[in-house]
């Protein structure tokens, strides 16, 4: 029996690496390429068009978590990279940032980028320019000579500028060198630089949220820079609501979960990229596998494919075969029982009425149940202790919800099934 899922060998499938992995499609995973992805032509359509229409945009990328916003905002800086200079990662907001966290920041993802053409030689700005930045923001590369590996490490502003704090913490600074970055890369013959900025649902609070916009505003209105934020339906509300932010914001995309037979395309392409030249590929799973769970999860992404790869180590704990729709609901709801063993009825019965509400605070599951609120925080620490609920906080609400895990109680029984098989990509 595999105990962690992480040390799964995918190789007895004939696959180099899972194919049901979670995470976004970025610039650094060198198993999933942009290849793999599929769909979202309306939208990509649109955040093209915003990014085209002038020479400095914002938009705001929202949806629910698991649907591929940021996949989505990455290929769509891949697909440009030849037009825009952009950092090959995401940006991570964190809370309590300010405006010289949030411009520091993109300036370093910016320079490590830099260096990373450079190594790769791929690099459209001159070397000179580079290593002057690099003194002026107080950073140094180190390459190994072995490794041709690069750390970038803070040296002190002495070096820099004779100050005694660092240049990055001077915002008019800051501007100054942001402005020099961009000038130099239109020069360079790019149209301009995209900056992608990931976790605004890590705000739960909607006055942080707002201020931190408004600290921004000014930033995101410099030229040749396109902004895209990603976040949840709270971040769009906030948005919304931050009325000095909103004016400058161009335009709001939402990103709603692909169709099945994407889904489908998605799975046939990710079996295709990560087939081994000299294995034998057998399918992992049944395409209704797929069809169920999708309707389960209203099509998310995420929740599917981690369902999917639970189910299918579970299922080749002696030998890799093809999951079948009615083993992978025994085996999920085999699963998800376990945990229901670790807690009480009262909890259970929560669970089951949080299932079919899906979403509620504390005070309404209180009075939906008659219970008393300081029990129900009890109950929800017990359901929580085993990842069936989860919550969040919005503003002065926390509400919770039933996690993916708890939902594979509401698969039906076995099911039909006429067992197409996904070894059509073998």
């Amino acid at each position: 029996m595999v105990d962690d899922l992480s040390v799964f060998q995918w190789e007895v499938y004939g696959l180099a690496d899972n194919p049901f992995d979670t995470r976004p499609i970025s610039f650094q995973n060198r198993r999933l390429t942009f290849d793999v992805f599929v769909g979202r032509s309306a939208e990509t359509h649109k955040l093209e068009n915003v990014l085209y229409s002038s020479s400095s945009t914002r938009t705001l990328v929202f949806g629910e978590r698991g649907v591929g916003k940021t996949s989505f905002v990455n290929y769509v800086r891949n697909k440009n990279n030849e037009k825009y200079f952009t950092p090959s990662s995401e940006i991570e907001i964190q809370r309590k940032w300010d405006e010289t966290d949030f411009l520091k920041n993109t300036i370093i993802h910016s320079y490590y980028t830099l260096v990373q053409l450079k190594k790769s030689k791929n690099s459209f700005i001159d070397d000179k320019f580079i290593a002057d930045f690099a003194e002026k923001i107080g950073l140094e590369v180190k390459t190994d000579s072995l490794t041709a590996g690069i750390s970038i490490g803070l040296i002190s502003a002495a070096k820099t500028s004779g100050k005694t704090n660092s240049v990055l913490d001077n915002p008019r600074y800051l501007r100054e060198l942001f402005d020099n970055l961009l000038t130099k890369i239109v020069e360079s013959g790019k149209k301009g630089a995209i900056f992608h900025y990931n976790n605004l649902d890590r705000f739960d609070d909607e006055q942080e949220l707002s201020s931190f916009l408004e600290s921004i505003r000014d930033i995101v209105l410099t030229e040749n820079a396109h902004f895209i934020f990603v976040g949840n339906r709270f971040t769009a509300d906030v948005f919304k609501n931050t009325d000095m932010f909103n004016r400058v914001l161009d335009d709001r995309i939402i990103i709603n979960p692909i169709d099945i037979s994407e889904l489908k395309e998605t799975v046939k392409r990710r079996f295709l990229s990560l087939k081994t030249p000299n294995g034998h590929f057998i399918s992992p799973c049944y395409l209704e596998c797929v069809d169920a769970l999708y309707m389960l999860y209203n099509g998310n992404t995420s929740y599917i494919f981690k369902s999917l790869k639970q189910a299918i180590i579970k299922n080749s704990e002696n030998s890799p075969k093809t999951l079948a729709v009615a083993d992978m609901k025994t085996i999920l709801r085999g699963l998800v029982n376990e945990r229901l063993s670790q807690i009480s009825p009262r909890a259970k019965t929560i669970l089951l009425h949080l299932l079919k509400k899906k979403r509620l605070n504390n005070s309404a599951l209180a009075k939906d149940l008659s219970i008393l609120a300081q029990n129900v925080s009890a109950y929800m620490k017990q359901l929580q202790g085993v990842d069936l609920v989860f919550s969040v906080k919005e503003g002065r609400q926390r509400f919770f919800e039933p996690s993916e895990v708890a939902a594979w109680l509401l698969l039906d029984g076995a099911g039909k099934s006429n067992h197409r098989r996904l070894s059509e990509y073998s």
